[in-house]
């Protein structure tokens, strides 16, 4: 069942037509979804949610970026969406992917939006 409607909210969670708060239970749903089916590779999926929560990170010129409460709701969404999946990776590739995104996920940290500093915490 979950297959059928996975493209679906993959086509939801990264049309930035869709609403944020749309967008943002699509990547609950998602994340939750890969989760309990562990249907199959999960790397596009988590490559979809870096992109979404990657809007976060500290810009090239180390400010932070300003964003609304819905999207930073959404790119809270998609990093426990992406730290949830990241339990069903074999633990030493969990690890190298943990430790490749450490550096960028605490620059959420800074962030002005709390919900996505607990996030990334």
């Amino acid at each position: 069942m979950f297959a059928d409607i996975e493209s679906h909210l993959i086509a939801a969670v990264t049309d930035p037509s869709v609403a944020p708060a749309v967008r943002s239970k699509c990547a609950a749903a998602l994340g939750l979804g890969y989760f309990i089916t562990n249907n199959g590779s999960i790397d596009s999926v988590m490559t979809v949610f870096q992109s979404i929560f990657g809007a976060s990170f500290l810009k090239g010129n180390g400010a932070i970026p300003t964003h609304t409460a819905e999207i930073s709701s959404l790119h809270a969404s998609a990093l426990y969406s992406w730290t949830l999946l990241l339990t069903l990776y074999e633990p030493s590739a969990a690890l190298r992917l943990a430790e490749s995104m450490s550096k960028k996920i605490t620059e959420l940290l800074d962030s002005p939006d709390v919900d996505l500093r607990i996030a990334a915490g």
